[in-house]
């Protein structure tokens, strides 16, 4: 006869809210890591975009 694990009530919520919370650590953390990226691509581009400019500003001189 095959035995059949038991578990308790109260220790089945306690993980099932222990992995909730995990998991919304989880998401909270690529939201805010998918926000710094955002933000720094944005500063990226900035910076590209405004030397691309100074560059062809000069190039057209010449």
């Amino acid at each position: 006869m095959a035995q059949k694990s038991m578990f308790q009530e109260g220790q089945m919520q306690k993980l099932q809210k222990d992995l909730q919370g995990i998991s919304d650590d989880t998401n909270h953390l690529r939201t805010k890591t998918q926000g710094f990226l955002n933000e720094m691509d944005g500063e990226l581009y900035s910076r590209v975009s405004g030397q691309a400019q100074l560059a062809q500003s000069q190039i057209n001189r010449l």
